[in-house]
């Protein structure tokens, strides 16, 4: 996989940027390049960034789109964690809700950044990961832009919203496609499909998340209600 690098004074600390959108690796190679001391590399794959490594040894923050081709959730940097290298990975995405948000804040990621941030402000948060600090402590503004409203918008039709539910019951995959009245092979396709909607790898995962989403919104009613 063909890399690009920029290469800056005195190249004392690394990025590595794993993104397929072009213009947004020539805009992050842009917005670092004026500042002092440090080498911007990009890849398009994970592939691409385990061969970085191997060759180049371990870069002082890794930038990680979250909604990378051929990538389900997390499955991205637990790849790159396989490495055993100890690796800073901070993931980057153009849409992040509370899902997302909290799949992230959970995990052994160091943070996420928005892809919509003002090139300013994406600069100095990326400063703030290469001082050994994370976004969460230095972004909590994230949080106020993903309101209760937001939180409902996922995008889930209404029979990934049946499936969801069908999960929590703990269906064998031949029983949820009799339940969804679909074959084995489409439902396991629309599965795969649920879990790249709410950025995890697995059922279990996914019903978790759907069982926290059902009681906050519960709780949420019961508030509106004066109860």
């Amino acid at each position: 996989m063909a890399e690009s690098s920029r290469t800056l004074q005195t190249s004392k600390r690394s990025v590595l940027v794993i993104d397929d959108h072009q213009l947004f690796m020539d805009c992050v190679v842009f917005s670092l390049s004026s500042q002092p001391g440090m080498t911007v590399y990009c890849v398009k794959d994970i592939e691409g960034a385990v061969n970085h490594i191997r060759k180049h040894g371990s870069p002082d923050l890794v930038l990680l789109d979250y909604f990378l081709p051929g990538v389900v959730g997390l499955d991205g940097s637990t790849r790159l964690l396989e490495l055993d290298l100890g690796l800073r990975i901070c993931y980057i995405s153009g849409s992040i809700n509370l899902f997302i948000y909290r799949i992230i804040r959970a995990s052994s990621a160091i943070g996420i950044l928005s892809k919509d941030a003002r090139l300013g402000k994406f600069v100095e948060q990326i400063k703030v990961l290469l001082d050994g600090g994370s976004i969460y402590e230095q972004s909590r503004d994230i949080l106020s832009e993903l309101d209760e409203e937001n939180e409902q918008k996922i995008g889930l039709s209404a029979n990934e919203t049946c499936l969801l539910s069908q999960l929590r019951t703990g269906k064998t995959d031949v029983e949820l496609a009799e339940v969804m009245k679909d074959s084995v092979p489409l439902l396991k396709k629309r599965l795969r499909v649920l879990y790249a909607k709410l950025g995890v790898s697995n059922r279990t995962a996914a019903a978790l998340l759907w069982d926290d989403y059902l009681k906050r919104r519960a709780k949420r009613a019961k508030k509106e209600g004066g109860l």
